[in-house]
């Protein structure tokens, strides 16, 4: 039987249900993600991007890199567990990780998916976009905008229901091949 105080905490924290440390780290990615939109909104004035005297431009990006890989491990752990939530819920987890591994992969090794050869430009910001105070990232064509990712993880980890968690990932159910 739960204690009423884990279902009390449950209710405000789902995630906490299936795994502590997961929601600890969602935490941690929702505090990164509200620094980077401030540092954003602070930048911009006047229609221009200011890096200011600490380089924003450098700290955005620096803390925009750790929370894509911040924010892959936590989606991959919870894909890995699928089974330990209902399926529409992980069906978006699943969605997410496979948007965001495109990005990942050239923020952790510089390099694209699949291949062991360097990318040309690293892994730099390919536009600035001063009225919606945002960054973009081209990766293979496609086009990563910062605010709507982080959005979309923000998105996942604030509205899941505690029925869409149904197991904590230490009894989870073993996955149907």
């Amino acid at each position: 039987m739960t204690s009423p105080n884990l279902t009390a905490i449950w209710q405000q924290e789902p995630l906490a249900k299936f795994s502590v440390y997961t929601q600890v780290q969602i935490q941690h990615l929702w505090k990164l993600a509200n620094e980077i939109k401030q540092t954003l909104d602070a930048s911009v004035q006047d229609g221009i991007f200011y890096a200011g005297k600490e380089n924003n431009l450098n700290r955005v990006y620096g803390d925009f890199w750790l929370w894509v890989l911040g924010a892959y491990e936590v989606v991959r752990t919870m894909s890995h567990y699928s089974t330990c939530f209902s399926e529409s819920y992980s069906a978006e987890v699943v969605a997410f990780k496979k948007q965001i591994a495109t990005l990942r992969m050239p923020f952790a090794k510089l390099q694209f998916q699949g291949s062991d050869k360097p990318i040309n430009g690293e892994a730099s910001i390919y536009s600035m976009d001063t009225e919606a105070k945002d960054l973009s990232f081209r990766i293979a064509e496609k086009i990563f905008s910062v605010r709507p990712l982080i959005s979309e993880f923000e998105r996942i980890t604030k509205e899941v229901k505690l029925e869409d968690v149904l197991f904590d990932l230490r009894s989870a159910p073993a996955r149907e091949s």
